[in-house]
């Protein structure tokens, strides 16, 4: 079952079209601030962080990992489930400080520039396969939905030259949107509104496909049990997957993504009370994610009943489109079109804050214009445009060679290098810039050779494995090795730098800050050494 490809393209136009509609209403006024401020509207617009490949490439982790796959979930989850301790002081010094991304905070914290310009580049480095993702998912679901799958070579080739035709194009709406409401921090209000409703659409839709998968496709529970006593194999797969042993480094590299993902931290912490932070997400958005978590393994189930014949990663859309369920299928693309959406505006709009405020204002001088905040936002405008204008490109370089899996775990990794130091600006005055750097680098530059580099040239991954086969516990996956091992050298070398290099002297007043406002100094380094413990799987190296 396949649609015609303008009305698919219309009625995704028309839902973006939407957003502007929302956003627009609450600029001028025609939506009630007590909706806007309400801590509902809050807790549903950090669904922004369920991004194209929550809604898709999710059900593919689950067929890899069995019930690992709730590592996803779960790593999210730990972040807002201890936001007293972690995240309300952080949003306490962003709202007290104007701090406005996750490099403001790094540079506030370490008392350098060249903090935040290191951070701005890896947190690029990290948030660039997310972006990638985004484009790919709502590019190659397009296809899906109004093309037969290609049999031929020339097929192929017509098949993918409208699929990057179409990225194109969302590309240039998404631009659009982040110009208009984004590019100035007025329009937060209806940034978090729009993002609210964006999330409410995505979260709907796959609960629906969801209850399709186990009422339509199966019959109902009964069913369904009847159908795995019969083919007991997925049952299994379910505690004994190919790749169990490493959905404990799954957990350790989404708990990484809750820290430091700049669209989830743009969202969760700018302008926001700590009171309303501490009571409401810690229960509130736990249970947001249990909604979305539980359609995930119906789908899965129901996409191999029906004998789907593409990767699980698309199951969420291909399962009502292989049933004959159109309006379903219909339902399904529009969650997916929302799913992307959001992430990519938020993402986009996150990273075109560090750029300006870590790159191109300490390079320019803005005393002799008369409108300074005028010129801000321009600059702001452009570097939204060449953000996702190179997005675009690496889109088409990596020519979807690479699935929506692998390039979440990849950004997922490199964000986990972040998380001794995000977590230090509370719970440790003893670290300094040099540690920071020390570690971020050196971690990433592991995740770079390990991970990065065998991604764009295949045959470096084989030699790879040839080299450090030897120092791996049996069937280890790479990306886990590179993932412990990355983490082990960074905190190694975040806490031994401090320890022989001594602070510099103007970071005296930021010291006694932070041991003024941490906790009492003996629960304060308990907790940090929890934290750091928390990483057991490190022992392996």
């Amino acid at each position: 079952m396949t649609f015609n490809l303008t009305f698919i393209a219309i009625l995704g136009v028309s839902y973006l079209f939407i957003l502007f509609i929302i956003a627009h209403a609450v600029n001028s006024g025609w939506i009630s601030k007590k909706i806007t401020n309400h801590p509902f509207t809050y807790v549903v617009s950090l669904g922004i962080f369920f991004s194209a490949w929550s809604y898709y490439g999710v059900v593919d982790l689950a067929h890899q990992f069995g019930y690992g796959a709730l590592a996803y979930y779960l790593g999210i989850g730990a972040f807002f489930l201890f936001a007293p301790i972690i995240q309300a002081p952080l949003a306490d010094l962003c709202r007290r400080f104007q701090l406005r991304s996750i490099a403001d905070l790094l540079v506030f914290r370490y008392n350098s520039q060249l903090v935040g310009n290191i951070a701005t580049l890896f947190i690029l480095l990290s948030i660039i396969p997310l972006l990638i993702i985004q484009i790919q998912a709502v590019a190659d679901t397009l296809l899906i939905i109004t093309q037969p799958l290609p049999k031929t070579i020339e097929e192929g080739l017509s098949w993918d030259q409208q699929r990057d035709t179409f990225a194109l194009f969302y590309c240039l709406i998404i631009i659009a949107f982040c110009i208009t409401f984004g590019a100035s921090y007025s329009h937060h209000a209806s940034l978090m509104t729009t993002m609210a409703f964006d999330s409410i659409v995505k979260v709907i839709a796959l609960l629906i496909v969801g209850t399709f998968a186990l009422y339509g496709v199966f019959g109902g529970l009964g069913e369904l049990d009847l159908w795995l006593l019969n083919n007991s194999e997925f049952l299994i797969q379910l505690y004994n997957p190919d790749s169990s042993s490493s959905a404990h480094t799954l957990l350790l590299a989404f708990i990484g993504t809750g820290v430091l993902m700049p669209h989830i931290f743009y969202m969760s912490q700018t302008g926001r009370s700590v009171n309303e932070i501490a009571r409401t997400v810690t229960w509130a958005f736990p249970l947001f994610l249990l909604l979305m978590a539980i359609p995930i393994f119906p789908i899965l189930w129901a996409g191999f009943k029906l004998d789907v014949p593409l990767s699980p990663t698309y199951f969420t859309l291909a399962v009502p489109q292989y049933a004959n369920a159109p309006v379903i299928t219909l339902i399904s693309w529009i969650g997916g079109l929302s799913a992307a959406s959001g992430a990519l505006i938020v993402s986009i709009l996150s990273l075109s804050t560090m750029v300006l405020n870590q790159w191109l204002l300490p390079l320019l001088s803005l005393k002799n214009q008369t409108d300074i905040y005028a010129q801000l936002r321009w600059l702001r405008r452009l570097i939204i445009i060449v953000i996702t204008i190179a997005s675009y490109l690496l889109y088409l370089a990596l020519d979807h060679e690479h699935s929506l899996t692998k390039l979440a775990i990849l950004a997922a990794i490199q964000s986990l290098q972040f998380v001794p130091g995000i977590i230090a600006i509370n719970y440790w005055s003893g670290a300094n810039r040099h540690g920071f750097y020390a570690g971020l680098i050196s971690g990433s530059l592991i995740c770079l050779l390990g991970l990065v580099i065998p991604l764009i040239f295949t045959d470096f991954t084989e030699v790879l494995l040839i080299v450090i086969s030897q120092y791996l516990p049996n069937n280890t996956p790479l990306w886990e090795a590179i993932t412990l091992l990355s983490l082990g050298i960074n905190i190694f070398a975040f806490y031994l730098v401090p320890t022989i290099s001594p602070h510099p002297k103007e970071d005296k007043f930021l010291l006694d800050f932070f041991a003024e406002e941490k906790l009492a100094p003996p629960f304060s380094r308990l907790l940090f050494l929890l934290t750091l413990l928390t990483f057991p799987t490190i022992k392996k190296f």
